[in-house]
């Protein structure tokens, strides 16, 4: 069965959990957080060019959008332990918030057109449909097992400086 890129993240961050259980990272100023996700030369976080009349999913350095609370498989997940960062050099990472720390990995890329999102990661392309209000993203799709439209909702946070594996 096709499981959502949306699943997937959720998956990804189930692992991330059990993997990096006892892990720990300290940035060197002793707030465990290190300066990895600021702008610098690449531009991670300078929105595209195609973004300047509307809100875009690129935030600015050491932000990202962070998961409310939003429904995984007939289950609540914890509101604001696993997040998005769009860069604008169109890589798509997930975050994940655990003993504390935030960690990130590059899972695929992404691109919009009008009010379609479209990810693609591990060979697998998904078509969402999104909206941005204020600090608020909202990404809806069509749930593969019950022919349901699902949205998940996100706020955006910043403080978050992840360590990339």
């Amino acid at each position: 069965m096709k499981k959502s890129i949306m699943r997937i993240t959720v998956d990804f961050a189930v692992i991330a959990a059990l993997v990096c259980a006892g892990c720990t990272y300290d940035g060197g100023d002793g707030t465990g957080e290190a300066d990895v996700n600021s702008s610098d030369s690449t531009g991670y976080n300078t929105p595209p060019d195609d973004s300047t009349t509307k809100p875009s999913l690129v935030l600015g350095a050491n932000e990202a959008w962070i998961g409310m609370g939003t429904n995984c498989d007939g289950e609540v997940c914890d509101s604001g332990e696993v997040g998005y960062i769009f860069r604008s050099n169109r890589d798509f990472v997930v975050i994940l918030k655990e003993n504390g720390f935030w960690y990130g990995e590059v899972v695929g890329t992404w691109s919009t057109s009008g009010i379609e999102l479209t990810i693609t990661s591990s060979g697998y392309m998904e078509s969402y449909t999104y909206s941005i209000s204020g600090n608020r993203l909202m990404i809806s799709f069509v749930d593969y097992e019950d022919g349901a439209w699902e949205s998940h909702y996100f706020t955006k946070r910043s403080g978050i400086n992840p360590v990339y594996r």
